[in-house]
C-alpha cells in the first residue's frame, strides 16, 4: 500500500504537465516525455530518501538500496547525494564493492581508457569528482 502511494506521488498532475510544457516552450526546449519526468521525480525523491537514511545512520538500509542500482545510477546517486557518509561508506574503504564495480566496468568496456588506477580512484573524495571522472 505504501509503495502504491509513493508511485502515485511520482505521477505528474495535469497542472504540472501544463507548467512543464509552458516552461519548455518559453525557453525553446524540447519537452521531456511523461516517463522522463516521472523518472526524474523518482530520482530526486530517491536521492532525498538516501540522504535522510544516511543522516540517521541507517547504513544497512542504504546498502540494500544501493545494491539494486546500476553502475550509471551509482554515479548519479554519488554525485547527487549530499551526505559525506555516502562516499565514506561506499567508495573509500579498501574493499569497496562500488569501487570494484567501477574498475571492472571501465577496464572491460573501455578501449580508450587506461586501466583504472587504485591510487587515482582513492583521490576521488566527493560524489561530484566521481561524476566528473566517470560520466
Amino acid at each position: 500500500m505504501a509503495s502504491k502511494r509513493i508511485f502515485e506521488s511520482l505521477v505528474l498532475s495535469d497542472e504540472e504537465k501544463c507548467v512543464a510544457k509552458k516552461l519548455c516552450l518559453l525557453h525553446g526546449l524540447s519537452r521531456p516525455s511523461d516517463a522522463q519526468m516521472q523518472a526524474l521525480r523518482a530520482f530526486i525523491m530517491g536521492t532525498g530518501i538516501l540522504n535522510l537514511l544516511l543522516e540517521r545512520g541507517q547504513y544497512d538500509v542504504t546498502a540494500i538500496i544501493v545494491s539494486y542500482l546500476t553502475l550509471r545510477e551509482l554515479v548519479q546517486v554519488a554525485a547527487a547525494t549530499t551526505s559525506e557518509a555516502f562516499v565514506s561508506l561506499f567508495w573509500t574503504p579498501p574493499n569497496s564493492l562500488m569501487k570494484k564495480m567501477f574498475q571492472n566496468h571501465f577496464f572491460l568496456k573501455s578501449f580508450f581508457h587506461d586501466e583504472p588506477s587504485a591510487d587515482r580512484l582513492d583521490e576521488l573524495t566527493t560524489g561530484q569528482q566521481i561524476l566528473l571522472e566517470y560520466r
